[in-house]
């Protein structure tokens, strides 16, 4: 216990997360060692027998959530506790303008608050999670392509209803404070609010529906990651929030996601919707459910599709085309037309499966063709083990690294190449399916073809609990 004594000692303000290491590795009824105390609230905590007990019962209420934790939800929490705790810290501060409320008083209100919290996580209602799979599930099949959050926001019977922004800010620096003192009553916005925002171009101001909760956010940068301010209005006054559990912006939590507040029947939510257009079949929807006076229960639903292949996608493959060959050309199109979508949904449903099986189908003579044109389009010879692993994620499969297979047409073998389409570090759902014959040692570029794949109908639905 003693390297556990050490750490708490040198870091007082994490004890609470270190706690879950070192349990109750000290006489004291709080979750740090009082000798230790340097701060205000600190010392209020050490001297006051009721926030020591409210102390003590919150660091064992994050030990019982970490204990059933997997490694990235620990690492969410520990990054919440530092984030609660300097919310603690700076709403409790002898400045903090609380009208005529003690020190103790007010961190004894944060933290009942807290625990309250972590019971409501350990205690997690998923019920609102399950009506957006039951509304949306019926309504997917129809709009092929659409994220769910829109699908359900434009059904009138959905109970769906996304909230609309107050307003949009160049510079909230100015256009904060200039609003909250245009609002009825007005209120006055902190200088650490307002500091706290980096230049972007627009920010959005969004409000809890029917709660006192108010939500500042920019997307930037080619990943659109969002940056995000909330708070409340106490006393005429903004205070700073914390982010709802499962909202977190570090470490890339929120890039390419989609975040709203909204209504799901009688309930304030806040929502985000990570649908994209990569090859991956699935897409989720996290809920945070406003009750109480905060955010309790945040759960996940996560949607499994089917692909649906089309002519129609995302992007333009021009690109692929040279002056030396065309798309295709000739009576042998229409037929390799459709084997390439057949190619597709065989690769999209098993890549092995598919090699293995035309591979069968090959004679002696075909096999020997097909192996040298593989040598020639890959770096690793056939029987090296580039096309014996036991498994390939279809999802990574990509133009620039395809996946091979042999093709037979009038009975002469081809090379089939198959990838998604990339613009850089983005891989998009679109299929590329080039044809190549092997002609005087060399591979030359028979026909290329563009198929589309969108996601259609819910084959899966999971729902969990985010702690």
């Amino acid at each position: 216990m003693k390297v556990c004594q050490r750490k708490v000692a040198e870091r007082p303000a994490l004890a609470s997360t270190l706690l879950l290491i070192c349990a109750h590795a000290h006489a004291h009824a709080q979750s740090f060692d009082c000798n230790r105390a340097s701060t205000a609230v600190e010392h209020a905590i050490c001297n006051d027998k009721v926030l020591g007990e409210l102390d003590s019962a919150l660091a064992t209420e994050l030990k019982d959530s970490m204990s059933n934790a997997n490694p990235e939800q620990r690492s969410y929490f520990v990054r919440d506790e530092r984030q609660w705790l300097k919310y603690r810290n700076q709403h409790c501060a002898l400045a903090s303008p609380t009208a005529g409320e003690s020190l103790p008083e007010c961190l004894a209100a944060v933290y009942r608050d807290r625990i309250a919290h972590f019971k409501s996580l350990n205690g997690a209602d998923t019920a609102i999670c399950q009506k957006i799979a039951d509304r949306y599930r019926p309504l997917a099949s129809a709009h092929p392509g659409e994220a769910p959050l829109q699908v359900l926001a434009a059904s009138p019977a959905s109970g769906v209803t996304l909230a609309e922004p107050l307003t949009r800010m160049e510079d909230p620096k100015s256009a904060l404070p200039t609003w909250a003192n245009k609002q009825t009553p007005p209120f006055t916005v902190p200088d650490e609010l307002v500091q706290s925002f980096m230049p972007r171009s627009i920010w959005s101001l969004e409000k809890l529906p029917d709660a006192n909760f108010y939500w500042l956010s920019s997307i930037g940068g080619t990943a659109h990651c969002y940056d995000s301010r909330y708070f409340s209005i106490l006393r005429q006054r903004a205070e700073m929030q914390p982010a709802p559990p499962g909202f977190e912006d570090g470490e890339g939590a929120a890039c390419g996601v989609s975040r709203q507040f909204a209504r799901i029947d009688d309930a304030s939510v806040f929502l985000e919707e990570n649908y994209d257009w990569t090859p991956r079949m699935s897409s989720s929807i996290t809920v945070g459910t406003w009750r109480d006076g905060g955010f309790r229960g945040t759960c996940k639903v996560t949607f499994s599709f089917a692909p649906q292949f089309s002519e129609q996608t995302l992007n333009s493959w021009d690109k692929l085309e040279s002056e030396s060959w065309k798309a295709c050309t000739g009576p042998k199109c229409a037929d390799w037309h459709r084997a390439a979508f057949d190619l597709v949904a065989a690769v999209q449903k098993n890549p092995i499966e598919a090699q293995t099986l035309r591979r069968s189908l090959l004679s002696a003579a075909q096999l020997a063709e097909y192996q040298t044109a593989v040598k020639l389009a890959t770096r690793d010879p056939p029987g090296s083990g580039w096309d014996q692993k036991p498994k390939v994620d279809p999802a990574n499969l990509t133009e620039e690294d395809p996946f091979l297979l042999p093709y037979v047409y009038e009975g002469r073998v081809y090379l089939a190449s198959l990838g998604h389409f990339t613009i850089g570090w983005r891989y998009f759902a679109d299929w590329g399916v080039t044809f190549k014959a092997l002609e005087g040692g060399k591979l030359t570029p028979q026909a290329h073809f563009a198929v589309g794949m969108t996601k259609v109908e819910v084959k899966k639905v999971s729902i969990l609990a985010v702690h």
